[in-house]
């Protein structure tokens, strides 16, 4: 067993293939022995159960990935696991066996699509480690992910931070001015302050593979640096008492902006919408995707729609470039007048 220092990771090498252990060592060491275990005894490719290897999968991904993605991510592993008989073998897992799971819910098509995928990623995971030689769910059907439209208009802006008493106006507007996740809003502290950014370490990021950088505008950076100040130490957005916003208390907060706001869907989610729909009209979709710590633009096309929601500036848009006079050849466009 070795470590490569280029993604610091454990693997070995068992009759001439490379297995990837994990970043963990402890977690490593554990599946080597496993897998040298299984070549004693020789068990063969594919023998091995669905349940097994949801097993496997599972305690690889508490020494590999961050708790926020374990705590999502377990009771998929629990509830697929507990839908499917315990001798089923990977080999003989079909993809009826997770719709026919799946349909037992009532979830929405983002909801499916995401269950799905968890399960595809854990056999996935069985493949590369040798559990199976190949995963018969990789390419099953899955449901579109429903696109987020709701978000708050900016001329409504006012109206909302207005309703929010005490110290959750700073929480909204950081996220309204910054476009903030809500999970990274219950981390930030002051020594994530560097000149005008919130920056995360890697280990505290979505993903765990780079660092998440917030840029604050003037009007958020006023309020981060006051509560740098207030707080030097623990978590900076925090309620009149001094104790930080939780899922509950924020939860709690927009069942009363839901009423005053008449949007039954508004949530800390939609205050990041609001920010891309505010923002797309005005600059490149790169520079929007960057803000919004996207690494391109695939996913602010795929989850965001609020431009088609803006009828106003697409209008404009399309009247902006002249119609060409047909007759006056194919240059003629550039002589149109153009509408500002």
């Amino acid at each position: 067993m070795w470590l490569r220092e280029q993604n610091q990771t454990y693997y070995c090498q068992i009759d001439g293939t490379q297995h990837k252990l994990g970043q963990d060592k402890k977690a490593a060491e554990d599946e080597y022995h496993r897998l040298m275990s299984d070549r004693a005894s020789g068990v063969p490719l594919g023998t091995r159960t669905v349940r097994e290897v949801l097993d496997a999968y599972w305690k690889w991904l508490q020494g590999n990935r961050s708790t926020e993605t374990c705590k999502r991510r377990e009771p998929v592993l629990k509830s697929f696991g507990l839908s499917i008989p315990a001798s089923l073998r990977v080999r003989d897992l079909r993809p009826y066996h997770v719709q026919r799971w799946v349909d037992g819910y009532s979830w929405g098509p983002t909801t499916r699509h995401t269950r799905i995928t968890v399960v595809q990623i854990a056999i996935n995971w069985g493949v590369k480690m040798g559990y199976a030689p190949y995963s018969p769910i990789a390419k099953m059907e899955k449901p579109t992910p429903a696109v987020r439209q709701e978000f708050v208009p900016v001329e409504q802006w006012p109206k909302l931070l207005d309703a929010c008493n005490d110290t959750f106006r700073d929480y909204a507007l950081v996220m309204l001015a910054s476009g903030a996740r809500p999970q990274e809003m219950a981390k930030f502290e002051a020594q994530h302050l560097d000149g005008d950014r919130l920056v995360l370490p890697i280990v505290d990021s979505k993903g765990q593979k780079h660092s998440t950088v917030v840029y604050l505008p003037p009007i958020a950076l006023e309020v981060v640096k006051r509560l740098a100040e207030q707080y030097p130490t623990g978590k900076l957005f925090r309620n009149r008492r001094g104790v930080q916003w939780n899922k509950n208390s924020i939860r709690c907060r927009f069942r009363r902006l839901k009423r005053i706001m008449g949007m039954p869907k508004l949530c800390a989610t939609t205050l990041r919408h609001s920010f891309a729909h505010y923002r797309l009209p005005l600059q490149d979709a790169l520079t929007v995707a960057t803000l919004l710590n996207h690494r391109d633009t695939r996913m602010v096309a795929r989850r965001y729609g609020h431009l088609s929601a803006n009828r106003d500036y697409l209008a404009n848009e399309a009247s902006r470039i002249g119609f060409p006079t047909l007759d006056a050849g194919p240059d003629a466009a550039q002589d149109q007048p153009v509408e500002s």
